[in-house]
């Protein structure tokens, strides 16, 4: 069965490792540990973690006492601020195609793409990474 709403892989991998990091927002935290804790492949999660350092929203050192760790407090960094720095802009959906292919003078979904959008966009933007800081007792995840 298909789901209307499916997030890329890349952009799953960057809510989970920033929910990750804010479980302990002052320790450093190597790919190969997160990539351990979230079941994630290292090379891909690498390439999240160097998108999310581009945006600001991770600091990283080098080195084998180095790694990743939040760069700003997990309350003034919003899940939008995660989803664009991996997807860019969510813009508006105007089409389910991507672009209008057919010659009818209005959607067959009526106004629901562009809605659902919006409400997607503005329920990313109101939610705070540290609403998931105490999800789990112990953390988000649990570390092998």
């Amino acid at each position: 069965m298909g789901q209307i709403l499916k997030l890329s892989e890349p952009a799953g991998t960057a809510f989970h490792a920033m929910a990750f990091l804010a479980g302990k927002e002052d320790q450093w935290r190597s790919v190969r540990r997160m990539s351990k804790a979230l079941h994630a492949p290292e090379d891909r999660l690498a390439k999240v973690m160097q998108l999310l350092h581009r945006e600001h929203l991770v600091d990283s050192v080098m080195g084998p006492r180095g790694g990743y760790q939040l760069a700003r407090a997990s309350g003034r960094i919003s899940l939008l601020d995660i989803y664009e720095a991996v997807e860019g802009k969510l813009g508006s959906c105007d089409c389910l195609m991507g672009h209008s292919v057919c010659a009818g003078r209005r959607c067959l979904l009526g106004g629901f793409l562009e809605q659902s959008t919006q409400r997607f966009r503005e329920y990313l933007a109101r939610t705070k990474l540290s609403e998931f800081k105490g999800l789990f007792p112990g953390g988000l995840y649990r570390i092998p």
